[in-house]
């Protein structure tokens, strides 16, 4: 996706018909609008959808309830850049369509009204760029496998099949949905400006949701490496012993660190409970029967650095998130893939969405 080409082009109607639209008020005259065809939509309920939450909510009464889910999102989006660490005390700064001047009292039911059309016209612009599909799965990822060194067997996998975003979501209705669309979270491709723009987010299903985030190269890394799990056997039980064997000579070895680290971690009592069965023996075992590998994905676990930055960083996931850090409710998984929301990768979603191990 050319995103320069995309933000030129928002421009027009802000419905799926070829009407002239409205005069904007004042107030809106400077708000993006999204223009798309239907034809080229071909994912469930896209076109309806960009429909529905393009649409201005009513004078009185409720709005549709897939506007109302969008704005629950473009909240949380909203809250979540003003709490990062470093943002405090910004309050007009514009986390949608760039900054718009200091406002007095008089005009902040205007503005908050202004973020919200931005909010809204902005990730409707990005799923109509995604046309309303799972990111990352298309031709960039077929043509990366094409290049990539593949032992005799097995060839480059069958192509992935799109996969659409559930983008009919109502208030409340996302929690324990995985593939229910979310707003990306992801810092390191956001940076510094910590803007949720065209650019600087995906639209992703909500079992991808985390601080650390995907990206490109991350899904690729994960297709990749499931495709060649039967041939890198041996390799991979080989690291894992030798990574294993020098934490254990070594204090201050990048494993034994991060283990430590995690098992130190306390907090909320009853997520927590268990957690006094968890100990550096445990974890090093774990390490070993995984074959230093993401529990859901397969995926080579770092062994050290933060998880804004740092790919595939070792975390501790609770298969049941009812239950505690217990020894059988507790793996290890790449940060990217601790989730929350009761929308923990599986098996069945790790086959769905990067393809099965070979």
């Amino acid at each position: 996706m050319d995103w320069t080409d995309l933000a030129a082009s928002i421009v027009g109607d802000t419905a799926s018909t070829t009407a002239d639209p409205p005069a904007p008020t004042a107030a809106a005259a400077a708000l993006p609008a999204v223009r798309f065809d239907r034809a080229q939509l071909t994912a469930p309920k896209v076109a309806d959808w960009l429909d529905v939450v393009l649409r201005e909510p009513p004078v009185s009464g409720e709005p549709h309830p897939w506007q109302l889910a969008l704005h629950e999102r473009l909240i949380g989006c909203d809250e979540r850049t003003f709490k990062r660490p470093g943002m405090q005390g910004l309050k007009n700064f514009l986390r949608w369509g760039g900054p718009l001047p200091p406002m007095g009292l008089h005009v902040l039911n205007e503005r908050r009204e202004d973020r919200r059309r931005r909010g809204v016209a902005t990730v409707a612009a990005v799923v109509r760029g995604q046309a309303g599909l799972v990111p990352w799965r298309d031709g960039e990822l077929e043509r990366r496998l094409q290049l990539a060194e593949w032992p005799e067997r097995p060839r480059p996998p069958t192509k992935l099949p799109p996969l659409a975003l559930q983008l009919d979501v109502v208030p409340g209705g996302a929690w324990g949905n995985r593939l229910a669309y979310s707003i990306d979270r992801n810092w390191r491709i956001r940076g510094s400006r910590c803007t949720y723009d065209l650019a600087t987010f995906h639209v992703v299903p909500l079992v991808w949701q985390s601080p650390a985030g995907l990206d490109q190269d991350k899904v690729f890394t994960v297709v990749y490496t499931r495709a060649r799990w039967t041939p890198d056997t041996d390799a991979r039980r080989a690291y894992a012993a030798v990574t294993i064997a020098a934490a254990m000579a070594d204090d201050a070895h990048p494993l034994r660190l991060t283990l430590l680290d995690r098992l130190s971690h306390g907090g909320d009592a009853d997520r927590d409970r268990g957690r006094d069965e968890l100990d550096l023996d445990w974890a090093l075992r774990q390490y070993e029967v995984q074959e230093g590998a993401c529990y859901y994905t397969g995926v080579t676990l770092t062994l050290r650095g933060p998880i804004y930055t740092t790919p595939f960083v070792l975390s501790f996931e609770r298969l049941n998130e009812s239950l505690g850090y217990t020894r059988a409710n507790t793996k290890l998984v790449a940060a990217e893939f601790n989730v929350g929301y009761e929308a923990q990768m599986s098996e069945y979603y790790a086959d769905l969405l990067f393809g099965p191990k070979r």
